[in-house]
């Protein structure tokens, strides 16, 4: 087959696809549900922005109230972690609409508060990504579909059958041609998001770079879903099962897959929710800081002549010292407990995450639901570099406060007498005195989308040998 008939086969595939009203009317109801979501995903983001800065004045006005000194006994709201909304999640929510919108502070560690309000969109997830993987996916079912049907009912097959080529060249020609109508059309509707966007549909907010950044990943997967819809329009030798058993497909690797996965995923990997583990935490600090009080105050009965006044007594000041040294190294002990804890929510956070990205393979729009989050800076990886942040920061606060408090008081029961003993260790620090917290950064994390973008090759490599095989063999054996 000569290259000129291997570009005219091509072409009249194109030529006939873009003249299906199937597909003219998939094109129309990609764009305008597109614009819709990102119009409503707009109107979430101003609405979370409001929310933001109003948290930002309150813990600013909260630092600045009097007095100013941070003693590190209970959770401070002047030290609040607030999490800036994502304009990226216009485009794909990914893991933001679970993310924290702040984090409180405390001794016994990080807090997570509530998400961002999702009212506009109602919570359910959709976006452009939703859009592409749902409706893109019908975009290249009813190109496959259209091509294949439509030639068989028009006898155009029992024509290719009898031509020069031979039915292998005549198949991958008529597949290129169908990728090269999908990337026509996936352009145009890229082209017309991104003419929106530039008008002002979404406010500044959102850049268009990073718009067309998810290009590539959208073609990968329509071309995908149009091979193995190909195969199996190829494969099914009746007209009236063909339809059926294409969208069947597209069903699993659009919507059911997807959300089997993520249901699998827990089923095999149950974890208890974040908000479960911190209160555990907190119980488990609250409990071991109380058993050390204790401890502290009954050795303290044996320790300490009662009976005298501690501030003229240099034998008792001598103890009291000696407690507190004593009282703080058991804080230390504590705070290893609580450390214990966090790395093994860490462990099993991390084995649920690669059991997860281990079943994505199944199912080629779970693929395409991960890549594009990573790449739009909203997926697992920019949830992690956010809590990598709040770990840090809190570890640095507990080496200046938490674990090293300004003040420390001992309640000492006796025969009849309980002493209360303040400790001033250090100075209490402001606020301005303490670690600033450090945002992390939203570069585009396209190390987290590797392994997706792999399997969503390999899935393009297998869906185009397999069309590319049964439509070689019903080109050679046409049925009437």
């Amino acid at each position: 087959m000569t290259a000129q008939a291997f570009a005219a086969v091509a072409f009249d595939e194109t030529r006939r696809a873009v003249r299906s009203r199937l597909l003219i009317g998939s094109f129309v109801m990609c764009c305008v549900s597109s614009l819709l979501v990102v119009w409503l995903a707009h109107r979430d983001h101003e609405e979370q922005r409001r929310v933001y800065v109003e948290q930002l004045q309150a813990k600013l006005q909260l630092q600045l109230r009097f007095p100013t000194r941070v003693t590190g006994r209970t959770e401070e709201p002047g030290l609040r972690i607030l999490r800036p909304p994502n304009p990226a999640a216009m485009l794909a929510q990914g893991e933001t609409a679970q993310a924290p919108a702040a984090w409180e502070v405390g001794p016994a560690g990080t807090r997570a508060l509530a998400p961002y309000s999702l009212s506009s969109t109602g919570g359910n997830g959709w976006d452009l990504e939703t859009i592409c993987r749902v409706f893109g996916g019908v975009l290249a079912v009813g190109l496959a579909v259209s091509s294949v049907v439509v030639d068989r009912n028009r006898g155009w097959l029992s024509v290719l059958s009898s031509s020069p080529p031979r039915p292998i060249e005549l198949s991958i020609a008529r597949l290129f041609g169908g990728l090269c109508t999908l990337l026509l059309l996936v352009g145009a509707w890229w082209a017309v998001m991104g003419l929106t966007l530039a008008a002002g549909w979404a406010g500044q907010a959102l850049s268009i770079q990073r718009l067309f950044s998810l290009l590539p990943l959208a073609v990968l997967y329509v071309w995908i879903i149009h091979a193995l819809s190909l195969a199996a329009v190829w494969g099914v030798r009746s007209n009236s099962r063909a339809t059926p058993v294409a969208f069947t497909i597209w069903i699993w690797a659009a919507i059911v897959g997807p959300g089997s996965i993520d249901a699998l995923g827990s089923l095999l990997e149950p974890l208890p929710t974040q908000r479960h583990f911190e209160a555990l935490r907190q119980e488990r600090y609250a409990e071991e800081l109380s058993r050390v009080d204790q401890d502290i105050a009954q050795a303290a009965v044996a320790r300490i002549r009662f009976g005298t006044v501690p501030e003229q007594d240099a034998q008792v000041e001598q103890q009291l010292r000696a407690m507190d040294a004593e009282w703080q190294q058991r804080l230390l002990g504590v705070r290893r407990l609580a450390t214990e804890l966090d790395d093994e929510w860490k462990t099993k956070i991390d084995r649920a995450q690669r059991l997860r990205a281990v079943l994505s393979w199944l199912a080629p729009g779970q693929l395409a639901r991960v890549a594009m989050a990573e790449i739009a800076t909203t997926g697992e990886a920019y949830l992690r570099e956010w809590q990598r942040a709040t770990h840090s920061y809190q570890q640095s606060l507990n080496r200046v406060l938490f674990d090293n408090r300004p003040i420390v008081t001992l309640t000492i029961p006796g025969l009849g007498v309980r002493f209360v003993h303040t400790q001033q260790r250090h100075e209490a620090p402001r606020f301005d005195e303490l670690p600033d917290f450090e945002e992390p950064s939203s570069l585009a994390t396209v190390r987290g989308a590797a392994g997706s973008i792999l399997g969503l090759a390999a899935w393009l490599v297998a869906s185009c040998i397999a069309a590319t095989m049964l439509g070689a063999r019903a080109i050679a054996r046409p049925f009437k």
